[in-house]
């Protein structure tokens, strides 16, 4: 999903979305430990396209 049909679902499909986000945290939450495992001492994950969001889709996801 790229990140104008992520915009547009989290509007029209807001379950949809939310299944991706529970899949997302899934996989960074993998790859962050393997990258702890590995010896990184700071890790950052930054997700530039949420600004596309506004607020009533950050509450609808607010577990992701």
């Amino acid at each position: 999903m790229g990140a104008d049909e992520a915009a547009i679902s989290s509007i029209v499909e807001p379950g949809k979305l939310t299944k991706l986000c529970e899949l997302t945290v899934e996989k960074i939450h993998e790859y962050v430990n393997m990258l702890i495992t590995a010896g990184a001492e700071v890790i950052c994950v930054l997700e530039p396209t949420a600004v596309m969001l506004g607020p009533l889709q950050f509450k609808i996801n607010k577990n992701y």
